[in-house]
């Protein structure tokens, strides 16, 4: 057998023993890298957003109840419309529109007496509108809600008294 029978010949301008990267290999390795940089960089800033957002509407969801309750109060004072303060992030505006109304009712039940209380009063049902803006990181979100509230007055003696006053009919009478 010859010596130099298991030996490949090398060709001509190739290095066998070449150590480290070509330009072409650092400039591709560098383009898979800065793209891998900018998609996690564009990932991170999303979420980021989506955290800011949600953390807005868990303040506004929590403060909704409170305002709720507000807006209840000042529609059992007449009122049409009106706006606050929650806390210091939270603004709110509120609107209402009556939605239907009764007519007069002449007596109430009473929750203290378990009886019926004589009186005049007026049920009326009112659409809300509820604007809340809830200022985060610099950022100003607005929350939309709408509902309807069942609110009812109670008339004034003056106005019992231009009303006409309940027929009632003797026992026996047809």
């Amino acid at each position: 057998m010859r010596p130099d029978a298991g030996f490949i010949p090398k060709p001509p301008g190739i290095v066998r023993n070449s150590s480290g990267f070509t330009i072409v290999e650092v400039i591709i390795a560098s383009v898979i890298l800065f793209s891998a940089l900018v998609i996690g960089s564009i990932a991170h800033r999303a979420s980021i957003r989506i955290i800011e957002k949600s953390e807005a509407i868990i303040a506004a969801s929590d403060a909704a109840p409170a305002i709720v309750e507000a807006v209840k109060a000042e529609l059992f004072q007449k009122r049409d419309r009106g706006e606050g303060r929650y806390g210091k992030d939270i603004v709110y505006a509120w609107t209402s529109v009556e939605t239907a109304s009764s007519p007069n009712i002449r007596s109430e039940f009473s929750e203290s007496t378990g009886g019926m209380e004589l009186g005049r009063f007026q049920v009326v049902l009112k659409t809300v509108t509820l604007n809340l803006t809830c200022t985060s990181y610099g950022q100003n979100r607005v929350f939309p809600y709408e509902y309807q509230e069942l609110i009812w007055f109670q008339q004034s003696r003056a106005a019992q008294t231009k009303l006409p006053s309940p027929r009632t009919t003797p026992k026996g009478s047809p």
